[in-house]
């Protein structure tokens, strides 16, 4: 096998579908190659060590297995971002590379009647493209990016609707006021965190680098 001959003294594995089974029985086929799995909602593991970098992370919600709490890991071109002073303006809209729910389309029709400057933000990948395009197309207000520097955007914009992922910690870096939407059930975690700052009414008080 590959691993075999590679003779790897660790392996790191950041996928959903890499499951406890999966771990479990690359342990067995490989007892020497230290297996290193990245988590971030608490599930059941078979790994040698397991890491999270969420703000929300506890290592005692994680039984009998070594964990590492890294802070979120972020771009280091948000610290150059940070030190221009961009005129903000407009609203920031990312649902993530694909959109897998189409809420993007959804969204942009309940602001047409406001008129405001938005600019949404996707990749090649979303396969709501087409829409996207004649919508924005039609509504001249609305500013489509595929596949463009979505850190600078933010850096720029005056508000965001995102979703509660690894891009709410970066914008919280960059001082993007923001709301969150959830799209999917692994960003239930995130998504409760950051209601609870915002009932505290409190941004986060940290560094976040």
């Amino acid at each position: 096998m590959k691993l075999k001959k590679l003779n790897l003294k660790k392996v790191i594995v950041d996928n959903y579908n890499f499951t406890y089974e999966n771990e479990k029985e690359f342990k067995n086929l490989f007892p020497n190659i230290k297996l290193i799995v990245f988590d971030d909602t608490y599930q059941k593991h078979f790994a040698d060590e397991i890491i999270n970098v969420n703000l929300y992370a506890k290592k005692e919600k994680y039984e009998n297995a070594k964990v590492t709490i890294l802070k979120p890991m972020l771009d280091k071109k948000i610290k150059i971002l940070n030190k221009k002073h961009f005129k903000r303006e407009g609203i920031f809209i990312s649902f993530g590379a694909t959109d897998a729910r189409g809420i993007g389309i959804k969204v942009l029709k309940a602001l047409k009647k406001r008129k405001l400057l938005i600019n949404f933000y996707t990749t090649s990948a979303n396969k709501h493209l087409n829409k996207l395009k004649k919508f924005c197309f039609l509504n001249k207000w609305c500013k489509l990016h595929i596949d463009e520097d979505v850190l600078t955007a933010m850096a720029k914009a005056r508000f965001g609707i995102i979703t509660p992922s690894t891009i709410s910690y970066e914008a919280m870096a960059l001082k993007m006021p923001f709301v969150a939407i959830k799209v999917a059930d692994n960003q239930e975690l995130i998504s409760k965190y950051l209601t609870q700052q915002k009932q505290k009414g409190e941004w986060i008080k940290m560094s976040l680098f």
